[in-house]
């Protein structure tokens, strides 16, 4: 942190480098409305379809709002975060914060919207432009930043408001910021492009072991062989094992897990010596917790 002579507070920033002429380093608080309430005498019917933002429907990868509600006005009118078309929200609560979840208002019923209380609300002034906010506060930096100064318990942790209005972004002039926030978006599309590629090959290759077996046991040829119980063709057919652990390191360590309506698992503090006959098969039953049984540490 360090001290801004203009408002005798500190700022939440590692010590500013040089900027290019013409770009100056800035408080979100000073180029945003940080949380803006409600316009005064704001009113709205309440039956109006309304859009809604859970936090689920901001999709971390994007930074877009990919999945939003619509809803009567009098559903949302109370205990929700207000927002206007082109603000920024961005997820306040840990792990939607690290993950990334933040994006611009777009696309709303009548120009405004409601959403998850988790949010932090940025409304971009006239020297800023929205997106360059958005890809400010997605940066991996900011978000690091952002969790050395999380409030409140663990599990429950939030980014406080002070923070985001404190902290330094470098802040070029608004065309600057829309050229470069425009080719930033085109390399960003062409990396999302990548990657759903390489998401739809790996489905494929996984997709590949099951239809090979098809194409072996689900053939014409297969129709014609003949059928036999497994309990003929294999030995010692059984519903798992128990085995005894020991003090002496004959095997590794392992946890015993118990699948019922929860799953509990218990730490085993010896050791278990597995000799399985070569060639056996494990089946793990259609509808199980994978990993039911004796997992290694």
């Amino acid at each position: 942190m360090s001290p801004d002579p203009r408002r005798g507070v500190l700022q939440y920033a590692p010590t500013p480098r040089p900027l290019p002429p013409g770009w100056r380093w800035a408080t979100l608080g000073e180029v945003c409305h940080i949380n803006p309430t409600r316009p005064s005498g704001f009113a709205r019917s309440p039956d109006a379809p309304t859009t809604f933002v859970p936090m689920s429907a901001v999709d971390d990868t994007s930074g877009t709002i990919v999945a939003p509600q619509v809803r009567a006005y009098r559903d949302v009118a109370k205990g929700y975060t207000f927002f206007q078309e082109g603000d920024v929200l961005f997820a306040k609560i840990t792990p939607c914060m690290q993950n990334g979840k933040a994006a611009i208002a777009m696309r709303l019923l009548d120009g405004v919207g409601f959403g998850s209380t988790e949010f932090h609300v940025l409304r971009p002034g006239p020297n800023v432009f929205a997106r360059w906010i958005h890809l400010a506060v997605r940066r991996p930096r900011f978000r690091e930043e952002a969790t050395r100064y999380f409030t409140g318990a663990v599990g429950q942790q939030r980014v406080p408001e002070d923070f985001v209005a404190r902290s330094l972004i470098p802040l070029p002039p608004v065309e600057e910021q829309r050229r470069i926030a425009a080719r930033l978006s085109e390399q960003m599309a062409q990396v999302e492009h990548m990657r759903q590629a390489a998401q739809a090959q790996a489905e494929a290759a996984r997709a590949l072991p099951a239809a090979f077996l098809r194409q072996v046991f689900e053939s014409e040829q297969a129709k014609t062989w003949p059928r036999r119980r497994l309990g003929v063709v294999c030995q010692k057919p059984q519903y798992g094992f128990t085995a005894s652990a020991t003090r002496e390191k004959v095997g590794p360590k392992l946890l015993r897990i118990t699948c019922g309506s929860s799953v509990i698992m218990t730490p085993v503090f010896g050791s278990v010596k597995m000799s399985p006959y070569e060639g056996d098969s494990f089946i793990e039953p259609e509808g199980t917790a994978k990993g039911n049984g004796l997992e290694p540490c």
